[in-house]
């Protein structure tokens, strides 16, 4: 099975990003070295930890009756307050035609090609756009404040809290 693009959303707080055009997911591994005298040629290290930080472009607007979307004030809102958020990368169920009503809802078949990950972030930066000709667009980044993990793993998690 090949994933779509349009089935890979952000969410943040449970809430998919309105409009979205792109969205990305990245991570590191930092390294510490840890070579020493007794250690062969060559470098060496040990895993420290990941580092991560999402993206998404989106045009600026709203889906009409979507209630279940995160739109651009409110991730202004998120930012100027410094409000560290719940984000997700995820794939959402029926992404491939029109919208639901209620916005898309995360797929919870089992998906060997695909697994969830999500964590706590604060939103680094929330870059509005707006060309003479075009849509207005708004661009986000995040940056992570806590570690990377599995959706499911963080669910029940937080459930057992």
């Amino acid at each position: 099975m090949k994933i779509k693009g349009k089935a890979l959303q952000l969410r943040v707080n449970n809430k998919t990003i309105a409009l979205s055009t792109s969205c990305s997911l990245n991570t590191t591994t930092q390294v510490t070295d840890s070579k020493t005298k007794d250690d062969a040629n060559g470098p060496a290290g040990e895993f420290d930890f990941v580092d991560w930080n999402a993206s998404s472009e989106n045009v600026v607007g709203a889906n009409e009756n979507v209630t279940n979307e995160m739109v651009y004030a409110e991730l202004m809102e998120l930012q100027l307050a410094g409000t560290v958020i719940d984000l997700s990368c995820e794939l959402m169920a029926n992404a491939l035609g029109k919208i639901p009503q209620g916005g898309w809802t995360p797929d919870t078949a089992t998906n060997k090609a695909f697994a969830a990950y999500g964590g706590k972030a604060l939103i680094e930066s929330v870059n509005l756009s707006a060309p003479a000709d075009g849509n207005a667009t708004v661009s986000v980044n995040f940056k992570a404040v806590g570690p990377l993990g599995k959706v499911s793993e963080q669910t029940s998690q937080t459930a057992e809290e």
